[in-house]
C-alpha cells in the first residue's frame, strides 16, 4: 500500500512539474512576446554593446522556434556603420539540436541594406586560429536554403553593391569539410553612381573546413571551388560566360582554367598569388578576337570599339604598386570598327620595380607600319612619359570614322614624333607631324605641317597647308579649358585664325571637281557656347563641273544662330556680275534656313532639317536675259519642292534654261548648250528618281558621258515617263548633213540602265574621252539591251578620222616613253563594254599622227566581241605616210594593224625607207603600240652597212669612213656645219615637246662660202594654218623671216612671207596626193 501511495505521489509531483514547465514556457513566451518586455531587452543589450539597435516589431514563438521581425536597425556608436532589415523570418528545427546541429527551418530576409566606412586597406601580421568555440558554432551550422531578397550594400560614398535575390546553402560531409554553395541573381556594382560592372546570375560551389580559418579579417582559409558567372558586363565588356577553378590555402589563390567567353569566342588565363610573400603570376590569352564596343568607355566622338585578341604575361612581388617589382610581356592587336580592313598590333616587354614601370622595346604596327616608342609610369612620384617616332603612318586607321556623324574621315600618311609626359591634371603632350596627301574627307592637301601641343587648361595647333608650288597657308587654333559645367563638359575659350593664299584647288578639292588658284581666311573667337567668326574666299581661273568662271568670291559673318554670305561675285565667261550677292543662313536646333540672292538674277529661300536631313526648297529661281559674248540663251525658270538626300523627293523644275547651267546637277550630261524648254517633276527617292515632263529641244548641242555622240543643233523633245526617256522627233542637223534619233533610255540611280535607241546620218562625229580621237563618219547604228554591256550593231563609212595617241619607242636615241604608260595586258576600266557587231570601212582619210609620224590607214574590216575585247576580222592595212626619226622623214611602204591579246594596245608594223646620197635606209617599227622597237638597216650598191654607218648616215648624211675621210681633207672645216646637222636632229623631238612647236632647225654655213648659219622654228596652229619663223645667227645683220601658210582646200595652199628687209611675197600652191 505504501508502494501505491509512493507512485502516486511520484506521478503527482511529474505532473505538477510538466505543468509548471509547461506553465512557464507559457508565461516567458507571453512574457517575451509583450512590447515592452522586448523594449526592455533591446535597451539592456544597447546599454552592454556598442551597436544601438532598434526594432519596430520582433515576434518570438518558443514552440516553433522561430522568430520574426519588422523594421530592424543597428548603427555602430563609434563607426559609421549601419544595418537595416525591412522583413526577417528565422525558424529552428528542434530535432537538429538532437543531433548537435543548428538546423535551420527557414532563413527569409527581405530589404537588407548595409553601409560601411572606407579603410585603407593595411597589411597585418599572419592571424592566429579561430577559437574552439567559434568553431563548434560554424560547424554546427546546416542551411537548406536561405533567402536575402533585395540586399544593398554601401561601402563609402562611391562604391554600392545590390542584388535582386541571394540564395545560401551550408551542409557539412563525414570529412569535416563544410560545403559552402552560393546563387546570386541581379547583381549591380556602381562607382559614383556610374554602373562598373553587373552580372544575370553568380554561381559559388565550394567547400571549406572552418578549423583553419583565421580569427581576423579575412578570416576565410582552405577554401575550395568553382566560380561562375554568366551574362556579364564590366566596363563595356558582355561576358556571355565566367569561370574559374578557385584554390585558397594558407594564404594562397590560384585561379586556374579561368574562361571568359565574349560573342563567339572565348578567353582564358591563369592566376597564382600568394598573400604572404605577395608573389604572384598572372597570363591571359585571346587566341580567337573577342569584341569590345569601346576602350575604356564610351566616346561621343571617336568610336574605339573593336576586336581584340593576343596575350598578356605578368610576373612580380608585391601587391602595393609603390613596393611592386616584377616584369612581362603585353602583344594585343586591335582591329577597330572604324577601320576593319587593318589591324594594329602593342607589342612591348614590361619590368617595374617600387612604382616604376617601364617599356622596353616597346612597338606599334600597322600596315607594315613599324613605330618604336619608349616610356616609364612613376606611381610613387606621381609622373609618366612617353614618346614615339614613326614614318609614312596611316592616318585613317584611327581617324576613318567618327561617333559624330557631322565628322568626316582624316586621312593620309605622315611622318610625326611625340611626348606626353605629366600626371592627372599635370600633364603636357607635344606632336610634331608632316601629312603627305592628307585632308579631311573629300578635300585633300598634298603637304601639311601640323605642330599640337596639349595641357589640362589648353589645347593649340599650329599648321601649315603646301601644294606643289609651295607653302599656301597657315592655322592657329588655341582652346582654352575651363571649370567642368553641370552638363560634365568643360568650359571652352575658342580662337581660330587661317588663311590661304594662292593655293591650286585641282587636286584639293577633286571631289567637285573645282578647279582654279583659291585664297581664303578665318578669324573665329568666342566660347563653346557662342562662338562669331568672320571669313572670305576667293577663287580665280577656275571652274566647277567643267564650267568654267573667271573669278568668285564671297564674305562671311557666322555666329551661332545665324550666318550671312555677302559680297559675292561671280565672273563667268567674261562677263563681271553687276553686283555682289548676300545669302544669309539663319540657324536653329532644328535646322538651317538659306535666303537671299548670291548673284543677280538668281533668287534662294530653301531649309535645311536636322532631324529628317530634308531640303525643303521654298524658291530657287534664276532668271537672265541673253547673252552673245557668253554664248548664253534667255533663261527663266524656278524650282520648289523637298529633297532628301539617300530618301524622299518632290521636285518641280519648270521654265527655260540653258543646257550650260544643268551639267553641275546633271552627272550623266558631259556638255551641253542652249536654251531649252523645261517642265520636269522628281518623285520617289532622291538616289533613284521617277521623273514626269519633257526637255523640249531648241538648236541645242549635247553630249552624254556613257555615249559620246556629238550632237549639234539639236530639234526635238526629250519625254520623260517615269525611269524611262523618250526621243520624239529628235534631229541634229549641220551645214554637212544630218542625224535622226529614234527608240528610249531607261535610267536607274541617275544612270543609264537600259537603252532602244537607233542612229542613222551622213554627218557624225564622234571624240572619245581622252581626245586623242576623232571621227566623221556616216552609216546607221542601233545600241539595244541593259547597261553595262548593251549590243551596238550597225555599218560605219569613216569620212575622215585621226588618232593622235602619241606611241611609245624603245629606243637608245628616243626617250621620250611615258612615265605613266599602261603596261602589256593591263585591263582598262570602262563605264559600259557594249558588245560588237560593226562593219568598219573607210571613203576618206584615217590618219595617225603623232610622234611616229603620219600614217594613213585603209579599213576593210568587221568588228565583233566587245568594246574591251573586241575581235577584228578583215583588213587594216597602211597605204602610205611618213615616219620621223631624229630628222628624216622616211616614206612609208607598207604596214598593217592587228589586235592581239590586249586589245586596248594593237599591234602595228610598218615598214618605210629613205633614200641619202646613193644608200637605202630601211626602218621598220613593231610591237604594240605602248611597246613599239624600231629596227634600222641600210644597204649599199656594194651591199649592206655596218651599224655605224647607218647612225652616222642618219646623223650627219655620210657614212663613217666618208665622215673620217672628208674630216682629214678639209682639217676640221666640215665639222661645223657636221655638228649643227647631228645636234637640230639630236635635240628636235625634246626641244618642239617642251616649247609645243612643231619645227625646230638649225643649219650651219661652211666658214669657207659665204653662206650664213639660220635657226629656223615653227607651229602649227590647226590643221589648217601653219606658222613658220626663222633668223640668221653669227653675224651683225640678221635677216628675219616670218612665213604663214594657209590650207584652203585639202588641194590649195595660200602662203605669204615678210622679212626684215621689207620683202613680201605671197604665193599659191596646188598639191594632190597620188595613191
Amino acid at each position: 500500500m505504501n508502494s501505491g501511495r509512493r507512485d502516486t505521489h511520484r506521478l503527482r509531483n511529474l505532473i505538477a512539474s510538466v505543468a509548471l514547465m509547461i506553465g512557464f514556457i507559457g508565461v516567458a513566451s507571453w512574457l517575451v512576446d509583450r512590447p515592452f518586455i522586448v523594449s526592455h531587452v533591446l535597451s539592456l543589450v544597447n546599454m552592454k554593446s556598442a551597436w544601438k539597435v532598434e526594432a519596430e516589431f520582433i515576434d518570438i514563438d518558443f514552440v516553433t522556434m522561430s522568430v520574426s521581425a519588422r523594421d530592424i536597425r543597428a548603427e555602430h556608436r563609434k563607426e559609421q556603420r549601419r544595418l537595416s532589415i525591412q522583413n526577417l523570418k528565422v525558424g529552428l528545427n528542434p530535432f537538429g539540436l538532437l543531433k548537435g546541429e543548428i538546423l535551420f527551418d527557414e532563413f527569409d530576409i527581405s530589404g537588407l541594406s548595409a553601409s560601411f566606412p572606407k579603410r585603407e586597406i593595411k597589411k597585418k601580421k599572419q592571424p592566429g586560429k579561430i577559437n574552439l568555440a567559434r568553431i563548434i558554432l560554424l560547424k554546427n551550422i546546416a542551411l537548406d536554403e536561405g533567402i536575402i531578397r533585395q540586399m544593398d550594400i554601401k561601402v563609402g560614398d562611391e562604391f554600392e553593391i545590390s542584388t535582386d535575390e541571394a540564395r545560401l546553402s551550408i551542409s557539412s560531409d563525414l570529412f569535416s569539410r563544410t560545403n559552402i554553395k552560393l546563387r546570386v541573381d541581379g547583381a549591380l556594382a556602381e562607382k559614383s553612381g556610374e554602373r562598373i560592372a553587373g552580372s544575370g546570375t553568380v554561381l559559388l560551389d565550394a567547400s571549406t573546413n572552418f578549423g583553419k580559418w583565421g580569427d581576423e579579417f579575412p578570416y576565410v582559409n582552405d577554401l575550395s571551388g568553382k566560380l561562375r558567372i554568366s551574362d556579364a558586363r564590366m566596363s563595356g565588356l558582355d561576358m556571355r560566360e565566367f569561370s574559374a577553378k578557385a584554390e585558397y590555402k594558407s594564404d594562397l589563390l590560384i585561379l586556374k582554367d579561368l574562361f571568359i567567353k565574349t560573342g563567339e569566342h572565348p578567353l582564358s588565363g591563369r592566376l597564382s598569388a600568394d598573400l604572404s610573400s605577395e608573389e604572384f603570376n598572372l597570363s591571359i590569352g585571346i587566341k580567337n578576337p573577342i569584341y569590345l564596343p569601346y576602350i575604356a568607355k564610351p566616346s561621343i566622338t571617336f568610336d574605339t570599339g573593336g576586336k581584340v585578341w593576343g596575350e598578356i604575361e605578368l610576373e612580380g612581388t608585391g601587391f602595393l604598386p609603390s613596393k611592386s617589382e616584377g616584369k612581362g610581356h603585353v602583344d594585343i592587336s586591335y582591329l577597330f570598327d572604324a577601320n576593319p580592313e587593318s589591324p594594329v598590333n602593342l607589342k612591348s616587354a614590361l619590368d617595374w620595380k617600387n612604382g616604376m614601370l617601364h617599356l622596353v622595346n616597346a612597338a606599334l604596327t600597322t600596315e607594315g607600319v613599324h613605330i618604336p616608342a619608349s616610356g616609364f609610369v612613376d606611381i610613387p612620384g606621381k609622373k609618366m612619359s612617353f614618346s614615339a617616332k614613326g614614318e609614312n603612318f596611316p592616318i585613317e586607321n584611327f581617324f576613318k570614322t567618327f561617333n559624330d556623324p557631322r565628322l568626316k574621315k582624316i586621312f593620309g600618311r605622315t611622318d610625326f614624333s611625340g611626348t606626353f609626359e605629366g600626371w592627372g591634371k599635370k600633364f603636357q603632350a607635344d606632336v610634331k607631324g608632316t601629312a603627305k596627301n592628307a585632308g579631311w574627307f573629300p578635300i585633300t592637301t598634298e603637304i601639311a605641317n601640323a605642330h599640337f601641343t596639349a595641357t589640362y587648361d589648353r589645347l593649340a595647333l599650329v599648321g601649315e597647308v603646301f601644294d606643289s608650288l609651295g607653302k599656301t597657308g597657315n592655322a592657329d587654333l588655341v582652346i582654352d579649358m575651363g571649370e567642368k559645367l553641370p552638363s560634365g563638359i568643360r568650359s571652352k575659350k575658342i580662337s581660330l585664325k587661317a588663311s590661304l593664299k594662292n593655293h591650286t584647288l585641282d587636286n584639293s578639292f577633286e571631289f567637285m571637281n573645282l578647279t582654279g588658284a583659291g585664297d581664303g581666311s578665318i578669324d573665329l573667337s568666342g566660347t563653346h557656347e557662342s562662338v562669331t567668326a568672320k571669313a572670305s574666299g576667293a577663287i580665280r581661273g577656275g571652274s566647277i563641273k567643267g564650267i568654267k568662271f573667271e573669278s568668285a568670291s564671297l564674305d562671311a559673318d557666322i555666329s551661332k544662330k545665324k550666318a550671312v554670305f555677302k559680297n559675292i561675285q561671280i565672273a563667268a565667261f567674261r562677263s563681271k556680275s553687276a553686283s555682289g550677292g548676300e545669302v544669309i543662313a539663319d540657324i536653329s536646333p532644328d535646322g538651317t534656313r538659306f535666303h537671299g540672292t548670291p548673284t543677280p538674277g538668281i533668287t534662294i529661300d530653301a531649309s535645311y532639317a536636322n532631324n529628317s536631313h530634308r531640303w525643303n526648297i521654298k524658291e530657287i529661281s534664276i532668271e537672265a536675259d541673253a547673252s552673245e559674248e557668253d554664248d548664253l540663251g534667255p533663261t527663266r525658270a524656278t524650282m520648289n519642292g523637298y529633297i532628301t538626300p539617300e530618301g524622299p523627293i518632290d521636285l518641280r523644275v519648270k521654265g527655260v534654261l540653258d543646257l550650260t547651267y544643268t551639267r553641275p546637277a546633271l552627272p550623266m550630261l558631259r556638255s551641253g548648250s542652249g536654251e531649252v524648254g523645261l517642265d520636269l517633276h522628281f518623285t520617289g527617292q532622291s538616289e533613284n528618281p521617277a521623273i514626269k515632263g519633257s526637255i523640249d529641244l531648241n538648236g541645242n548641242s549635247l553630249m552624254f558621258r556613257n555615249f559620246p555622240l556629238s550632237m549639234e543643233n539639236l530639234t526635238g523633245s526629250f519625254v520623260f515617263e517615269g525611269q524611262k526617256i523618250n526621243m520624239k522627233d529628235v534631229k541634229s542637223r549641220s551645214d554637212e548633213g544630218q542625224m535622226s534619233f529614234n527608240g528610249w533610255i531607261e535610267h536607274k540611280n541617275m544612270r543609264e540602265s537600259a537603252v532602244d535607241l537607233s542612229v542613222s546620218g551622213n554627218a557624225m562625229r564622234f571624240r572619245n574621252s581622252e581626245n586623242n580621237l576623232s571621227l566623221e563618219f556616216e552609216g546607221s547604228l542601233e545600241l539595244k539591251g541593259k547597261f553595262p554591256s548593251p549590243h551596238l550593231s550597225g555599218d560605219i563609212s569613216i569620212i575622215d578620222g585621226i588618232y593622235a595617241k602619241d606611241f611609245n619607242i624603245l629606243d637608245q636615241f628616243i626617250k621620250d616613253k611615258s612615265d605613266n604608260k599602261k603596261s602589256y595586258a593591263q585591263e582598262v576600266s570602262y563605264e559600259i563594254n557594249p558588245s560588237l557587231d560593226l562593219r568598219v570601212k573607210n571613203s576618206g582619210d584615217f590618219e595617225i599622227k603623232n610622234n611616229v609620224g603620219r600614217i594613213w590607214l585603209r579599213f576593210d574590216a568587221e568588228v565583233k566581241g566587245s568594246l574591251q575585247k573586241p575581235v577584228v576580222s578583215g583588213a587594216i592595212s597602211a597605204s602610205e605616210g611618213e615616219i620621223y626619226y631624229l630628222g628624216l622623214l622616211f616614206d612609208v611602204d607598207k604596214g598593217f594593224v592587228e589586235f592581239r591579246g590586249n586589245y586596248q594596245e594593237p599591234y602595228i608594223e610598218v615598214h618605210a625607207s629613205k633614200e641619202v646620197s646613193i644608200y637605202n635606209i630601211s626602218l621598220a617599227l613593231y610591237g604594240n603600240t605602248d611597246n613599239l622597237r624600231l629596227d634600222l638597216s641600210a644597204t649599199s650598191p656594194s651591199g649592206p652597212l655596218e651599224k655605224r654607218d647607218v647612225v652616222s648616215l642618219i646623223m650627219f648624211g655620210i657614212t663613217e669612213q666618208e665622215r673620217e675621210m672628208y674630216a682629214r681633207e678639209r682639217s676640221g672645216d666640215y665639222t661645223s656645219s657636221l655638228l649643227a646637222k647631228s645636234l637640230s636632229s639630236v635635240v628636235e623631238r625634246p626641244f618642239t615637246k617642251y616649247t609645243r612647236l612643231d619645227i625646230f632647225r638649225l643649219e650651219a654655213a661652211d666658214p669657207n662660202s659665204n653662206s650664213i648659219s639660220r635657226l629656223y622654228v615653227g607651229k602649227q596652229l590647226s590643221d589648217r594654218l601653219g606658222i613658220n619663223f626663222s633668223t640668221d645667227i653669227g653675224t651683225n645683220e640678221s635677216e628675219q623671216t616670218i612665213i604663214a601658210e594657209y590650207l584652203l582646200t585639202d588641194h590649195l595652199l595660200l602662203r605669204g612671207s615678210q622679212s626684215t628687209d621689207n620683202v613680201s611675197e605671197i604665193s599659191g600652191l596646188l598639191r594632190f596626193r597620188m595613191r
